[in-house]
């Protein structure tokens, strides 16, 4: 009797110590670190810092960033974890949950990247590749505190380069180019001095190049031709062209016996058949092309990437 009830007192005990963790959690109003560095290779001292910095630009940009790390997945897909991890442990900024995280696994040597909300738009497959290229290399050889910062400092290019093509180019992919006028304003207000503007000195390459001199030395270059060639005329005055083809061959030299078609060879292109691709894709922005989905085990849509070092 007295084993049982210790059974049953040690099961409620557990229960509730999950309970109040879930509570914790999951209580509105409150949000998880950014760093969690479950695998323990940041240094404390860098984990406070890179918190810091994630914790920064996810309020300036209103769209959280974040960085795990765990030894085993327990079995589940990478994707599928960081997926998972994400939606049920209260990260996200703001109502729609806006937010990227990067998951590193190293049981595997793998490493997913999840977003979800508006960050599946900033972050398309392109961005992340491009994320993806920049701290990669780091984990390969180890730096992982300068893997996290080379994410951080991509991300937040990333964003600025979002933010620059929606409030300068309203989202519509319109580059803006200014005028002649307008460029010799920008180099001269770069070089300004005192009240007055200063226009540094021009390179010899610079004047050698430039639209007068390029027509003076086709000019010379016409010249200098004509008068060569019709110097190579003068010393050719026997040659005299003929009126026709049958002047320059002998006759009776040639006489033709038979002839034949021969079938050489044959040129043949393929082209493949499409293929169904079941992975959904998000089209978003035409910021940086597009984003593939899939969907997680709680049923929101998540874009992200994968890959190992």
């Amino acid at each position: 009797m007295k084993k049982i009830t210790v059974i049953l007192l040690s099961v409620l005990l557990l229960m509730s110590i999950t309970l109040s963790a879930s509570a914790y959690v999951y209580e509105e109003g409150d949000r998880t670190a950014l760093v969690n560095d479950f695998a323990e290779i940041i240094p404390d001292y860098d984990e406070e810092t890179l918190n810091s910095k994630l914790e920064q630009i996810s309020e300036t940009y209103e769209c959280e960033v974040a960085v795990l790390t765990v030894n085993s997945t327990d079995g589940y897909d990478i994707t599928a974890f960081a997926d998972d991890y994400y939606d049920y442990n209260g990260f996200g900024w703001g109502e729609n949950d806006d937010g990227i995280m990067l998951v590193v696994d190293m049981g595997y040597r793998e490493f997913a990247i999840t977003t979800y909300g508006t960050a599946i738009d900033i972050f398309t497959d392109y961005n992340l590749a491009q994320i993806e290229s920049a701290f990669v290399p780091y984990l390969s050889q180890g730096s992982y505190t300068d893997a996290f910062i080379a994410y951080y400092e991509k991300c937040v290019n990333i964003f600025d380069g979002y933010n620059t093509y929606l409030n300068d180019y309203g989202g519509e992919g319109e580059v803006y180019i200014p005028s002649d006028d307008e460029y010799d304003y920008i180099y001269e207000d770069d070089y300004m001095y005192g009240d007055d503007y200063y226009t540094p000195p021009k390179s010899i390459i610079s004047y050698l190049f430039s639209p007068k001199w390029l027509v003076i030395s086709v000019i010379i270059g016409l010249a200098i031709a004509f008068f060569y060639t019709s110097f190579l005329k003068s010393q050719l005055k026997t040659v005299r062209s003929k009126p026709s083809a049958s002047d320059y061959v002998i006759p009776g030299s040639f006489s033709l016996t038979g002839q034949r078609d021969v079938y050489l060879y044959s040129n043949v292109k393929k082209t493949p058949k499409p293929k169904n691709n079941n992975t959904g894709s998000r089209g978003g922005s035409s910021f940086g092309g597009g984003s593939s989905t899939h969907r997680s085990s709680s049923g929101r849509s998540h874009g992200g990437s994968r890959g190992s070092f």
